[in-house]
């Protein structure tokens, strides 16, 4: 309302501003007439017209940024607010009403006045018009075809003729209908000055009228003069009537004698034009309608065609147990009133929108927080929130004491909205007869001038990710993406055109095409795919639509399967006409279209290179692991997108093993290349890093590239990723090509393109990795700061107490080995060690049985081979032991009771020392370490502990640190010796394996 009075106003000021500067004191009154009656109208019409504008339609990516969704709250814990009646708007609309009851009031009185005249006085018939003969002494006056005299003077003839020709020129012209409308327009408009003073202009220019047509008759222009000065009037008793008037006699006398040239005419006529077109242009509201195409509407049309088959039993069961809950309970929650409204709306068909009840309507208030206008309290009323015994606060949405408000001034509180809760209402926490929420300028902001924007941003987000996720899946049901979808549109349409520009808003992209799934559903009995240039593949073979015709012919529709055909394309252009035309051709012939696949599917990968011609022996299993791109953007300010997806630096390793994670660590180390862009030419120290993070995902390989050097070049930016798309055994086969092709190359010194190449080398902490083969398996180790991490092949961290056990070797035959039981026996030797040269734990029964092979070899077999490893290390010892107790009877005999306990088969477990977790029993430490050792365990606490120095007496603990007098001890050590920790106790009797600590720089 107040942006149409608004357009409103400025439109009429602008017509009058024309009119006074330009128009007035011309003589074509008739064209002012229609000029004033003409802006009236304007100004009321332009603001509610619509401007209608076609634009192209704009293709918005999937991935928005910018997720959703609680968009409306549960009505069941909302507090209905029971809004004070005489508020500001309330009194405005109380004042405006008023006003309008005054002027209708006013304007049926002048019309009964008016009737009454007419009825109570003697009437004369002169033509058309009619004379009413007053007795009262009033200036002649007109109302339509009635003229009003004094009676006295009209039957003595002393009312001048030019006085009788000026009253009939306003009956004849219709006058009185200009008058009546204007009464009638300033009943609404009552209030707005602009209007008095068109109704001013437009009774000044009937004068004109009437005077022009006077002297258009022949009558001396002083002699008419003299005649109105002595018939004017300056009372205001003529409201509905067309009288002389005193007031305007002398800007009458000016006109009179104004004569304006035909250029001036021309001129004034044609401004007013494009002053309509301006105020149309800018007054008028703006509709923007994206342009149909082929693209957006026809194949849209077919898909939905094809794919409309209603809601899903999933969703038509949500529907009914809405329908129910409502039924049983009477109450609505918001969100699934809404979700049940979409279902219901849009997604049945009509078959099944038969077999349900409608939904009840109206049940939440449509309301738009946006729309919200600030309002103030009184100081009576920010003094009274103050009492905690009457009122609950609410500051920006969250509870405060009251005493808070002393921090603020009636100032800070910009909108404030509560109510009165009944007793039944009332609760322990909050007991209060009155809960107000009170808000500043932030919170009024966020609450309520920007609430749609939030929430649209918010189930943006989840939109996207939503179909991020729907595109990744078997797409086989969109129906949850078109209730979100639905919302969204919900939010968007309730913006005004100001909100959309002011916050960029853009329309969330449309709903992915769904597709049949072809495990759970008929199969087609033939697939046509469709590339991007319109070409057609059928059963793998390039055709036309004559093909395509011709096997639609011979197919009978007599398979038990399916009487479906299979369509796929790539979007374009010309994909989408030849699309139509293929669906034209399978419903000829009675077939049914199972899929037309909508063009977000990703580009297949490219062609395999050609085999070697060279012989090969190929291997009994061939890989078909494609290599994915890992394509990098640095941005100025080092944010990161992986593969256009916005990451942050420390999950950039994570992402990376990811997108390869379906090959091993050796194929991604060999064959996995990173393309690496940045923005800027002065951060290659965080593209070093950036390194060193891909490093971790074991991609050693990659490209670095600088946008603004190529932007300088004029050459197109494209990322370098040699094996993407290729499988493992491809890019093997290339590299090999490549290594091939170059071995030999070398660039002569004084070439222009000879480049000084240097080798970079990346210091990381103690930090040693590599292949390592344990009980005949491959694995990987990573060693930093003494701890040693092991990996399978596929990046999987795998502990060492859950290794698999080495592979069986073949029987022994007694006195005779096999060279196949001798690499058997390294292997597992080798198996035994870790990436120091220590060994690892070994269990009995392995240590046994190869030991017997051992003690088979020939002496040459013994030397050549890895030697015989240490036997493990004995069990244990358990603290109780056997004992024996006596007992003496009165009679003198001698009685022996012997226990014998049987403990618990205990697993050993090695304890946590100066925080280090230990994978075997040997480590190494500095002196520095070792004086401030501290043992802890798992699940348990240490209370004591035993330790060995050499040359020194063994000492024990009570606690699980050393005390001073063994630090003094420890300075005889020396590089190379070691001390053992034993005997190690805690409060579970639990059995803890000794350690063993090299003494090192």
């Amino acid at each position: 309302m107040e942006t149409y009075l608004f357009k409103f106003s400025v439109c009429l000021g602008i017509f009058w501003l024309v009119y006074v500067l330009f128009l007035e004191r011309q003589n074509r009154h008739h064209f002012k007439r229609f000029y004033l009656l003409g802006a009236l109208t304007l100004a009321l019409i332009i603001p509610k017209l619509t401007i209608t504008e076609y634009v192209e339609p704009v293709v918005t990516t999937i991935e928005t940024a910018p997720t959703f969704i609680n968009i409306d709250p549960a009505l069941i814990d909302t507090t209905i607010e029971e809004p004070s009646f005489f508020d500001l708007e309330t009194t405005l609309w109380f004042i405006y009403g008023f006003g309008v009851l005054l002027f209708t009031l006013r304007f049926v009185v002048n019309l009964f006045k008016m009737q009454r005249r007419i009825s109570k006085n003697e009437t004369v018939k002169h033509r058309p018009f009619i004379y009413v003969l007053l007795q009262d002494n009033l200036i002649p006056h007109s109302f339509f075809r009635y003229i009003f005299f004094n009676k006295t003077r009209y039957e003595s003839n002393h009312i001048p003729k030019e006085v009788v020709l000026h009253e009939e020129t306003h009956a004849k012209q219709l006058h009185s209908i200009d008058i009546v409308l204007l009464e009638l327009l300033q009943i609404i408009f009552w209030f707005h000055p602009l209007i008095y003073i068109l109704k001013h202009h437009i009774k000044l220019n009937h004068e004109f009228l009437a005077d022009q047509a006077v002297l258009q008759q022949g009558s001396d222009i002083k002699t008419y003069q003299t005649i109105l000065l002595q018939f004017s009037s300056n009372t205001q008793n003529h409201q509905l009537a067309s009288a002389i008037n005193y007031s305007s006699i002398k800007k009458r006398f000016t006109v009179m004698k104004t004569q304006t040239s035909k250029t001036r005419i021309w001129l004034s006529t044609l401004l007013v034009l494009p002053i309509i077109a301006i105020l149309f242009y800018n007054f008028t509201k703006k509709e923007y309608v994206e342009k149909k195409s082929i693209d957006t509407s026809e194949v849209f049309q077919l898909e939905n065609q094809i794919q409309n088959d209603g809601a899903s039993k999933k969703l038509m069961e949500e529907y009914r147990n809405f329908i129910i809950e409502y039924k049983d309970t009477n109450i609505i929650y918001s969100q699934k009133y809404e979700r049940a409204i979409i279902i219901y709306d849009q997604l049945m068909s009509d078959k099944q929108r038969a077999t349900v009840e409608k939904y009840p309507d109206n049940l939440l208030p449509k309301s738009n927080l946006s729309k919200v206008q600030p309002k103030k309290p009184t100081t009576a009323q920010f003094k009274s929130w103050k009492n905690e015994n009457e009122y609950a606060i609410w500051l920006d949405g969250n509870h405060v004491s009251n005493f808070e408000l002393n921090n603020y001034t009636i100032d800070d509180i910009v909108y404030f909205t509560g109510s009165k809760i009944h007793n039944n209402a009332r609760s322990k926490k909050f007991p209060q007869p009155f809960q107000f929420s009170l808000y500043t300028k932030n919170g009024f902001k966020t609450h309520y001038q920007e609430s749609a924007i939030n929430s649209y941003n918010k189930i943006s987000k989840t939109y996207s990710e939503a179909i991020g996720k729907y595109l990744k899946g078997p797409q086989t049901d969109n129906s949850e993406l078109k209730i979100l979808k639905a919302q969204i549109d919900k939010i968007y349409n309730s913006f005004t055109e100001e909100e959309i520009k002011k916050y960029n808003i853009l329309m969330a992209p449309p709903v992915p095409a769904q597709y049949s799934n072809s495990k759970s559903e008929e199969e087609p009995i033939m697939v046509i795919l469709i590339n991007r240039n319109g070409e057609l593949l059928a059963k793998n073979k390039s055709t036309s639509l004559e093909g395509i015709e011709s096997k639609l012919k011979t197919l009978s529709k007599s398979f038990d399967d399916s009487n479906s055909v299979f369509v796929r394309y790539d979007k374009s252009n010309a994909s989408e006409k030849t699309l139509k035309n293929v669906i034209t051709l399978i419903r000829k012939y009675d077939f049914k279209v199972i899929q037309a696949d909508a063009p977000l599917i990703a580009p297949p990968p490219p062609p395999a290179p050609p085999v070697p011609s060279t012989p090969h022996t190929p291997t009994k299993t061939q890989s078909n692991k494609v290599i994915q791109p890992v394509e990098i953007l640095i941005k100025k300010d080092n944010s990161i997108l992986l593969n256009e997806k916005i990451i942050k630096f420390n999950d950039l390793a994570q992402s990376a093993t990811e997108i390869n994670k379906h090959l091993t660590i050796e194929e991604r180390r060999n064959y996995v290349t990173a393309s690496i862009f940045t923005e800027s030419n002065n951060n290659i120290d965080f593209v070093k890093k950036v390194q060193l993070e891909l490093h971790k995902a074991d991609i050693m390989s990659s490209s670095v590239r600088y946008l603004e050097s190529i932007k300088k070049t004029g050459l197109k930016a494209k990322h370098v990723s040699p094996n993407a798309g290729l499988t493992v055994e491809q890019a093997k086969i290339e590299q090999e090509k490549r290594l091939e092709k170059y071995k030999d190359f070398t660039l002569p010194k004084d070439s222009p393109w000879a480049i000084e190449t240097k080798v970079t080398s990346v210091k990381e902490t103690k930090q040693k990795s590599g292949p390592i083969e344990i009980n005949g398996t491959n694995y990987y180790y990573s060693q930093q700061n003494g701890v040693t991490t092991y990996y399978d092949t596929y990046g999987k961290e795998v502990k060492m107490d859950n290794l698999p056990p080495p592979p069986p070797p073949p029987a022994i035959k007694t006195g005779k080995i096999s060279d196949s039981q001798f690499k058997s026996y390294n292997k597992w030797v080798k198996s035994l060690k870790d990436p120091n040269g220590n060994h690892l734990m070994v269990k009995k029964e392995h240590y046994e049985y190869f030991t017997g092979i051992y003690n088979l070899m020939t002496e040459e077999q013994q030397k050549k081979s890895e030697g015989l490893p240490p036997p493990p290390a004995p069990p244990v010892p358990s603290s109780k032991q056997k004992q024996t107790y006596k007992f003496k009877t009165e009679s003198g005999e001698i009685i022996e009771v012997v226990e014998d306990p049987q403990p618990q088969k205990q697993e050993s477990i090695l304890p946590i020392v100066n925080g280090r977790v230990l994978k075997t029993g040997q480590l190494s430490m500095s002196l520095t370490e070792i004086k401030k050792i501290i043992l802890t365990l798992p699940n348990s606490k240490v209370t004591a502990f035993k330790l060995k120095i050499p040359g020194i007496k063994t000492q024990q603990f009570k606690g699980n640190i050393a005390n001073s007098d063994t630090i003094k001890n420890l300075n005889t050590l020396k590089t190379g010796d070691f001390i053992v920790l034993f005997d190690i106790k805690d409060d579970k009797d639990s059995e803890v394996s000794p350690v063993s600590i090299e003494v090192i720089d």
